[in-house]
């Protein structure tokens, strides 16, 4: 396997055009559609909970 000389960016560049790509298709589907993204099934307040929860953990 060949290997590559390191650059300053590393892989930022290669990670960031599909990152913008579908960011950018995600807020327009947010604008045009914003039904697709709710979810209702669920009261709200276990949302929040499980959202507290999901940060904790990843701060720790």
């Amino acid at each position: 396997m060949k290997t590559q000389k390191m650059n300053f960016y590393g892989v930022g560049p290669k990670i960031m055009v599909p990152t913008v790509a579908f960011g950018v298709i995600a807020i327009l589907l947010t604008i045009f559609y914003p039904s697709f993204f709710r979810m209702n099934f669920l009261p709200d307040a276990v949302f929040h909970v499980l959202g507290g929860i999901l940060i904790g953990d990843g701060l720790l």
